[in-house]
């Protein structure tokens, strides 16, 4: 396992850079799918070189916190191993649902109420940019390091979604505050409200039910006038805000867990408010939303630990390869996108005796051009294709 191409982290190890790459040995011309955490969370795939090695330098899916990953071979023969070794690695972030959060490409990635004023942003209008650290650095912002304090203890909100907790520091001026811990590097957005309640940030987050996620944002608040109005910055998840910032100045990182109750698109939102035509000036960087690891099942046994040559009742499968062994089995697919993950190389064995095949409500799934004239069909010893909620199909 790799945090970089030439940082190699030790099984159990930690790191605080972003995994980049998996590798290991195994037959030459083999297929490798690559797991983490549990059976059904591909994060890659490779093919064995001549020489027994094999990498996967693309990771898709890898969790913020603790990784166990595991490979399984697939032969030419369609033939399945089982899982490799396990190598665990506690990593930051994990793979962020938002696009552009640090603001690398720039105005791209998410919609504001504000007007992009690449200029400067400090003339009593809504306006925003995307700049540098050391551009921001004004008399509207300071971009000095500035320590923030401990995390307060969290605080529920949503019956039931979440939790929310902030590290921050305050002040009655701009000299107060600046960049939290150092944290905010390379571009960030830099804005101004100048009357009323805005739209500042906003994207939309595909979610699983009873999947658990974390948001984080580092920001930075500046001569708001607040008066009976809301608090300068909030966060809107899923319908519900969160008013996070309580001072006029005010930097710090936001910390919010979130749990999904259904399996929908949502909306992440931030919004300002400022009660006079000056002031309201603000920064933002390091917006992320990703899933927060779940616990290990993989090399495990019990509920969730995947296929074993005993009746399993329902198995899941998203993508890879699932052999689902002996005894009558139920492999739900949990999407519509089926026939593209099967092109893509997905494959699904159900063993021995009478398996099931549930596919999601709205999946088209064309068998002919799936299974045909091919030596290793994606779908082998299946003897049942429901759908959901409809009858058999065949």
């Amino acid at each position: 396992d790799t945090a970089s191409s030439s940082t190699t982290i030790a099984n159990n190890g930690t790191t605080t850079n972003a995994l980049s790459s998996v590798k290991g040995t195994g037959l030459a011309g083999n297929t490798i799918f690559l797991y983490d955490n549990n059976y059904t969370t591909l994060v890659g795939s490779a093919v064995v070189d001549g020489t027994g090695n094999w990498s996967v330098t693309s990771l898709t899916g890898t969790f913020g916190g603790s990784n166990t990953f595991a490979a399984k071979q697939v032969d030419a023969q369609g033939n399945h191993s089982g899982l490799s070794n396990l190598w665990t690695v506690t990593a930051p972030g994990g793979t962020s649902l938002i696009d552009n959060g640090d603001f690398s490409a720039g105005s791209t990635g998410f919609t504001t109420e504000l007007n992009n004023s690449p200029g400067g942003v400090f003339n009593s209008s809504d306006n925003y940019r995307i700049t540098t650290v050391a551009d921001a650095n004004s008399a509207q912002t300071y971009t000095t390091t500035i320590a923030t304090s401990a995390a307060t203890t969290p605080v529920t909100y949503g019956s039931g979604l979440g939790t929310w907790s902030k590290a921050s520091v305050g002040g009655t001026w701009q000299g107060a505050v600046g960049n939290p811990d150092g944290t905010m590097t390379g571009n960030i957005m830099q804005g101004q409200i100048s009357t009323g309640t805005k739209v500042v940030w906003g994207e939309t987050a595909n979610v699983v039910a009873g999947q658990t996620y974390k948001f984080t944002l580092d920001y930075q608040v500046n001569a708001f006038t607040q008066g009976a109005n809301p608090k300068p910055l909030n966060l809107t998840i899923d319908g519900v805000t969160i008013d996070f910032v309580s001072q006029e100045y005010e930097a710090g990182h936001l910390t919010v867990t979130y749990t999904a109750p259904t399996t929908k698109a949502i909306s992440l939102s931030i919004q300002g408010n400022n009660g006079n035509a000056s002031g309201g000036d603000f920064l933002l960087d390091n917006i992320s939303f990703a899933q927060v690891a779940p616990t290990n099942t993989l090399g495990t046994t019990g509920a969730g630990s995947g296929p074993t040559e005993n009746p399993d009742g329902t198995l899941s499968y998203t993508a890879g390869a699932l052999d689902a062994l002996g005894s009558n089995d139920t492999i739900t697919v949990g999407n519509t996108s089926l026939q593209a993950t099967l092109a893509a190389g997905g494959i699904i064995n159900g063993g021995t005796g009478i398996d099931n095949l549930k596919l999601a409500a709205g999946t088209t799934l064309n068998l002919e051009s799936t299974t045909g004239n091919q030596t290793v069909r994606p779908i082998e010893q299946v003897e049942m294709i429901t759908l959901q909620g409809a009858a058999p199909r065949c």
